[in-house]
């Protein structure tokens, strides 16, 4: 009975466990009431059916977490297939009660599948499957095969070998079996059997691992989206059967479907939120000068206007060029007229605002009695009137590669928005560590008079 090996077989993931933070596990009831009246062929046709609709939407959404429950729904299938193949025209309610229990407890994670959709996962939830939970509901497994455990079905991009380590009944240390491994890559109808393989079964009992060249997979690697590699695992059992010079080898060939996620150089796009002043020039009142002209009249000998003079009036304000400073000022409007004494006898009239608004001035000739005359101007304040958002446009990050992004250098606050290849979405204020621990901000620099060049790096997370 292999149930007194399960402490040896255990591994650390636990596909149920991961899915009740989200979904509910069904019920036994509930279970034998979706099985009741089914035959037993059509109950694992049906969970074969929704593994192959969960492939078809991993690829369509590149989510590695459903490519993992693709692979879950396949394995169990199979499983069932091989455990109850003497009994697959047999209605549920013609079992004999250990295997109601099988496909009671395989119904439930069938269920759980189904409730799989394309959200925000962390990928330590995609690299391992485990049916050791069905495994312990099986009183009537002796040496027959049954895949309880794989681990190593997703990879970040990496340059050293792929490693799939297989828990199964017939694996590892066995005195009376021999299990032999050949990997297969499907590409459609084509089958092409991995090359240059290794397989260790020397460890321990129940376990091989499968090392995979790198070369054989890290070629289908992309930049932009997850891969999914179909692989066939193909178990070649032989079993000693019967007593000394009478045995005679048995042999079983078991072929399991996985799926083998690779995900993508890009680690994640993100874009920055900034705000920034916004700024205008706000009158803020008047300014004036006033000037009294001197007596020039004229009392004889006038022709030619020997007494003409000039006159001028200056107004100023603090400011300068371009870029504007909060609290320059500009002079605008400039005004020039004569408001009390003798206005007349007077020409040449010129007034100019210079110096980047911040000067003024009015000239004027007058040959008359002295009169008193204005020069007035409206003043204008370049002040903060409020703020406004500015968005980056989308940026690529790829692992291990630094990323920079400018954005304006009177930036009053910046949050970085990521969504990551794995869905998750949230947000960092800039300069803040990341609390996913994916990536790391370089600090920033200037890239002009009016921008900062910021600068950011994604780590590899360790799975």
């Amino acid at each position: 009975m292999l149930r007194r090996y399960a402490p040896a077989i255990l591994v650390i993931y636990f596909f149920i466990v991961n899915c009740a933070t989200v979904y509910a596990v069904i019920g036994e009831s509930t279970a034998v009431t979706i099985l009741a009246g089914n035959k037993v062929s059509d109950i694992v046709q049906d969970i074969r059916e929704t593994g192959t609709a969960l492939l078809d939407q991993a690829n369509h959404t590149g989510n590695a977490l459903i490519a993992r429950a693709a692979n879950e729904a396949n394995v169990l299938s199979q499983n069932l297939s091989l455990l109850l193949k003497e009994n697959m025209n047999k209605t549920f309610d013609e079992l004999r009660e250990e295997r109601k229990l099988v496909l009671i407890e395989a119904e439930k994670i069938h269920q759980n599948l189904q409730k799989v959709g394309n959200t925000a996962y962390e990928i330590k939830n995609t690299t391992a499957l485990d049916l050791n939970a069905l495994l312990s509901k099986i009183p009537f497994i002796e040496d027959d095969f049954f895949l309880q455990a794989v681990r190593g079905l997703s990879y970040l991009p990496q340059g050293s070998e792929y490693v799939i380590e297989v828990f199964a009944t017939t694996l590892g240390i066995h005195e009376d079996i021999n299990t032999t491994i050949n990997v297969i890559r499907k590409d459609g109808e084509k089958r092409i059997p991995i090359v240059n393989v290794r397989v260790d079964q020397s460890q321990q009992r129940f376990q091989a691992k499968i090392y995979i060249p790198n070369e054989e997979l890290s070629k289908f690697v992309s930049d932009t989206k997850l891969k999914v590699i179909d692989i066939d695992l193909e178990f070649n059992i032989s079993r000693k059967k019967g007593w000394w010079i009478f045995s005679n080898d048995v042999i079983e060939h078991v072929t399991i479907p996985i799926y083998i996620s690779l995900f993508p150089r890009l680690a994640e796009v993100m874009k920055i939120e900034t705000k920034v002043p916004t700024y205008e020039w706000k009158f803020v009142g008047t300014k004036e000068q006033s000037y009294s002209t001197p007596n020039r009249h004229c009392s004889k000998h006038c022709r030619g206007e020997p007494t003409r003079g000039g006159n001028r009036i200056d107004l100023s304000v603090s400011g300068g060029p371009t870029p504007y400073k909060v609290g320059y000022r500009q002079l605008r409007n400039l005004k020039h007229d004569c408001v009390g004494g003798n206005c007349g006898w007077s020409d040449s009239f010129r007034k100019k605002i210079t110096n980047y608004g911040t000067k003024g001035y009015a000239t004027w000739d007058t040959w008359s009695t002295p009169g008193t005359w204005r020069l007035k101007a409206d003043v204008f304040e370049y002040q903060v009137t409020g703020e406004k958002t500015i968005l980056t446009e989308l940026k690529n990050l790829y692992f291990n590669k630094i990323t920079e992004v400018k954005i304006p250098n009177n930036s009053t606050y910046a949050i970085v928005k990521v969504k990551t290849f794995t869905n998750d979405v949230y947000e960092i204020k800039l300069g803040s560590p990341d609390p996913k621990g994916l990536i790391e901000y370089h600090g920033k620099s200037s890239a002009g008079p009016n921008y900062n060049r910021v600068s950011f790096q994604v780590k590899m997370p360790k799975i």
